[in-house]
């Protein structure tokens, strides 16, 4: 997971 996107979407790596 990313940085960001692990917060708010663990299922999501990165997202745009």
């Amino acid at each position: 997971m990313s940085c960001r996107e692990g917060l708010m979407s663990p299922k999501t790596e990165t997202k745009p």
